[in-house]
């Protein structure tokens, strides 16, 4: 939480509030929201051997998180083939557990103007 006493810090707070949201807020809830997505995704990819889901984790990219399998057969299973059936461990888990992100960033912001 931030305390802001005076119009001066005020202006200041929010001259300084967009480089707050992207370089400490945005990465802290993205990376809440990764792990969440993931561990969904784990918990939801089928299972013979657990390799897929064993190999399931996250990578830093430019502007965020991406969650990687390092099986060579994830696609395969998560969108199907024209001889297997679709097992949309991935993208159910983003639909599942996608909003946490969201709501992780909005309690994030509300913290700062807390009062």
């Amino acid at each position: 939480m931030v305390t802001i006493e005076g119009a001066d810090e005020l202006q200041e707070f929010f001259e300084e509030l967009p480089n707050l949201i992207q370089n400490d807020i945005l990465p802290d809830a993205l990376l809440d929201g990764a792990n969440t997505i993931l561990e969904t995704a784990r918990d939801l990819a089928p299972r013979r051997t657990g390799a897929l889901a064993d190999s399931l984790h996250i990578e830093p990219i430019e502007d965020g998180y991406r969650i990687v399998a390092d099986v060579d057969y994830a696609n395969c299973v998560n969108d199907g083939t024209p001889h297997a059936k679709a097992q949309p461990f991935l993208d159910d888990a983003i639909e599942q557990a996608g909003p946490t992100t969201l709501e992780a960033i909005d309690a994030k912001i509300d913290e700062l103007f807390e009062v």
